[in-house]
């Protein structure tokens, strides 16, 4: 019964993100710690569904992003909770950060071992209430697709038989109440 409310929150509290998006309120963040972070907390649900989590750090990325960390943990845990339900078991969810220093721009990848994404959903992936799992809401990456678009970036992905990898564009930006 609390797993069955526990869920039930998540997609009302995901329902009301998507409808009642709030600007973003960005401050000097470091994407590295924040994804770190968000690995540390998403352990024991990685650990329960025997998926390995690596994470592959640029230590040239900026520490001081303009982001909203609150918004890009919301897409960081959508992103990795998708690639853990991809994998269904026994694989590897691995994360990047790449400083494109030429682009001014950090990439951030999510890639999982999963069966990959079926073609008649490939095109209808961002879009919201669209889901491939048994009782998914279909909000997590339309979530994921606003946050990066509020931040300036974009989102896309590149899908195949070995796998899902979500790409995420960050531009750099100042932090401070002018960007929000």
């Amino acid at each position: 019964l609390l797993g069955e409310i526990d869920r039930l929150s998540l997609a009302v509290e995901e329902l009301l993100t998507f409808a009642r998006p709030r600007p973003p309120q960005r401050v000097p963040t470091d994407l590295n710690q924040l994804v770190q972070d968000t690995l540390k907390f998403l352990g024991r649900q990685l650990q329960h569904a025997h998926v390995q989590a690596k994470f592959e750090a640029d230590a040239a990325a900026p520490a001081d992003l303009g982001l909203d960390p609150n918004k890009v943990r919301q897409l960081l845990v959508n992103l990795i909770l998708n690639a853990m339900q991809a994998i269904v078991r026994d694989g590897t969810v691995t994360l990047r950060t790449r400083w494109l220093a030429e682009r001014r721009c950090v990439n951030l990848e999510v890639a999982d071992t999963g069966p990959g994404i079926p073609e008649e959903v490939r095109e209808k992936v961002f879009d919201p209430f669209v889901s491939t799992k048994p009782g998914g809401g279909g909000l997590g990456l339309a979530i994921a697709k606003q946050v990066a678009e509020e931040h300036g970036g974009s989102i896309r992905f590149e899908t195949g038989k070995t796998g899902t990898t979500f790409i995420v564009e960050f531009p750099q930006t100042a932090a401070g109440p002018s960007q929000a």
